[in-house]
């Protein structure tokens, strides 16, 4: 038994409108790269099509006629699938600011070698040391070292 109280009221395609023939072009304003879920309505019979065609933008397309309980279930899907994509993006940015400090450190130990004649675990404890000291990050230590040295 099918329940229709619970469709959804959406506006019906006037006969004289045209389908669009590539939606592509329609969804080049970066919002689904831009944190933003994009879930986008579309008539059943163009919807494998254009679900194809942005998909891998990370747009999620649902089929026209649809039910409240199934635009719900879109809804929370690209709302916890943002949630954890953000959560992804914040570990990526801080292991790729981890590997910056990483080989800027490196730099500056390997300038430290070159120029002082410091041995490599020398190099690495005069960093630790005026980081300490100083009260900096070894990154800003090292900054500075590649700096005075490397000119």
């Amino acid at each position: 038994m099918h329940d229709d109280s619970c469709k959804v009221e959406l506006p019906r395609r006037r006969k004289q409108e045209k389908p669009i023939p590539s939606v592509y072009p329609v969804l080049d304003t970066d919002l689904a790269r831009d944190n933003v879920g994009v879930l986008l309505l579309v008539p059943g019979e163009s919807f494998d099509g254009v679900r194809d065609q942005v998909e891998d933008e990370g747009v999620m397309a649902l089929a026209k006629p649809l039910t409240r309980q199934t635009l719900e279930m879109g809804l929370h899907m690209i709302t916890a699938l943002r949630g954890k994509l953000l959560q992804m993006d914040r570990r990526n940015r801080a292991l790729q600011e981890k590997m910056t400090d990483i080989r800027t450190i490196n730099r500056a130990k390997w300038l430290l070698i070159e120029q002082l004649r410091m041995t490599e675990s020398e190099a690495h404890y005069y960093i630790e040391r005026q980081a300490m000291d100083t009260r900096l990050s070894r990154r800003e230590v090292a900054e500075n070292i590649i700096r005075s040295y490397d000119q």
